[in-house]
């Protein structure tokens, strides 16, 4: 009889503390919906922060219920990634879906190439090694989405002491063996199958300093191991006479940002094939007969 009144009184106070307990986290919702919202916030840039704070808080303010508005506060990280782009991007057309869509294919071809390439991978690696001393494989500093940098990879072509390119080397880029390794750099997300050719980090500065100006849209999506740049105008030089060729270059890679598709990425690496397997250029004018 006393164990039952015992049992009767502990349940009673468990009930008690459990809503009380529950009330006070339902009051903290809407102080974790703000903080959510302040952190959202924190990811636009600094002329839109403010702006986007107040509006944001404004519509939780109008959300009724506590559970509402922190849903409401989690829902809103999806709308930060179209605000980004656009105020660092004004003019480029914002395409999370097709954007979804080129990662994932990313992956899978970097994924299944990596695996299928190994054993030509292992060779080349010993090869490289055997003819000259060094690394079989480089890293070059370079820009890539929202100019954040990264190593490119690359399986090394010359010799270290003098720079000269070695036999191997030669071999491995005129069959573009040499950018094998960027399939990891596609793993990481550095960047892409199809898009602008990555430009180096003193690269970039030495072009500002002859007042070449590299197009904020390059920027917003990821370099790729091929594009209609590499296709039609290659690596240019800095010299006077390579500066044009610069400005050809950027031209492609802004008209290739704006009307990038799934169809336009097709006929690249249809085009990336053909020159792999044939060794022409788009820009290669044909032969006399053909």
């Amino acid at each position: 009889m006393i164990s039952a009144a015992w049992a009767a009184i502990g349940a009673l106070i468990g009930a008690i503390l459990g809503n009380l307990l529950a009330d006070e986290t339902y009051a903290w919702l809407p102080l974790l919906a703000r903080k959510l919202v302040r952190l959202h916030a924190s990811r636009l840039p600094e002329t839109l922060q403010e702006r986007m704070r107040e509006e944001w808080g404004a519509l939780l303010d109008d959300t009724p219920g506590h559970v509402s508005k922190l849903l409401h506060a989690v829902d809103l990280f999806r709308a930060v990634p179209g605000l980004k782009h656009e105020a660092s991007y004004p003019g480029v057309p914002h395409r999370p879906l097709f954007e979804s869509v080129v990662r994932g294919l990313d992956m899978a071809v970097a994924a299944i190439s990596l695996v299928l390439c190994l054993p030509l991978m292992l060779l080349l690696v010993i090869a490289i090694k055997v003819e000259s001393k060094g690394p079989a494989v480089t890293r070059y500093p370079c820009l890539g989405r929202h100019k954040s940098e990264f190593h490119l990879y690359s399986f090394r072509t010359s010799k270290l002491d003098s720079g000269r390119i070695t036999r191997i080397g030669r071999f491995v880029r005129l069959s573009r063996l040499d950018e094998l390794p960027q399939l990891v750099n596609i793993l990481l997300g550095h960047m892409t199958l199809v898009g602008p050719p990555p430009i180096g980090s003193q690269t970039a500065e030495l072009l500002a300093t002859v007042r070449v100006r590299i197009p904020s849209a390059v920027f917003s999506i990821r370099p790729g191991l091929t594009g209609r740049a590499q296709l039609t105008v290659g690596a240019p030089s800095l010299s006077d006479s390579g500066l044009a060729l610069w400005e050809q270059r950027l031209s492609c890679d802004v008209q290739y940002v704006m009307r990038r598709g799934l169809l336009e990425n097709l006929r690249i690496l249809l085009a990336t094939a053909r020159i792999v397997l044939f060794g022409a250029r788009e820009s290669d004018p044909p032969e006399d007969g053909q």
